[in-house]
């Protein structure tokens, strides 16, 4: 097996990390525009380059508190010709790890959706859950939320 590189990040008190390869840019976090009747993670849109992006609250897309912190980062995620900006608490660091050291999760033991999630790492003293920002959003919630290619 490879060697994986991940970026670390904070959201309510909980590490996570992402596999780099998924992101485009870390930026400095901004308010979004408010778009009514938009799911309730979806803060609204953002301008990222000259085009209008939505905004994801990965605080409230996983079931978290979400509090605002001066901290705020917006991670800018790339699929394809989509993008998409996910709202993370704070950003930690990049590293790398072996991909055989990604270990399963006991599913009944965390309240999230298996598909969101890669596995976990041990770093340091610490357990990262590694998600798998693809998967975040539902087919259902990207029509939603990328209809008729206006965002």
């Amino acid at each position: 097996m490879g060697v994986l590189k991940i970026l670390v990040f904070k959201i309510n008190n909980k590490m996570f990390a992402a596999d780099i390869n998924d992101i485009e840019r870390i930026i400095k976090y901004e308010e979004a525009t408010y778009i009514p009747d938009m799911p309730t993670f979806v803060e609204g849109v953002i301008n990222y380059e000259e085009k209008v992006i939505p905004s994801i609250n990965l605080n409230k897309k996983l079931g978290l508190n979400d509090e605002i912190l001066e901290s705020r980062k917006i991670i800018v995620i790339r699929r394809e010709e989509k993008r998409f900006a996910v709202v993370v608490d704070n950003v930690y660091e990049v590293c790398e790890i072996k991909e055989n050291s990604i270990e399963d999760i006991p599913i009944n033991k965390l309240n999230m959706k298996k598909d969101y999630i890669k596995g976990l790492i041990k770093l340091n003293e610490n357990i990262v859950v590694l998600l798998n920002l693809f998967k975040i959003l539902t087919e259902s919630e990207e029509e939603i939320i990328f209809l008729g290619e206006i965002i």
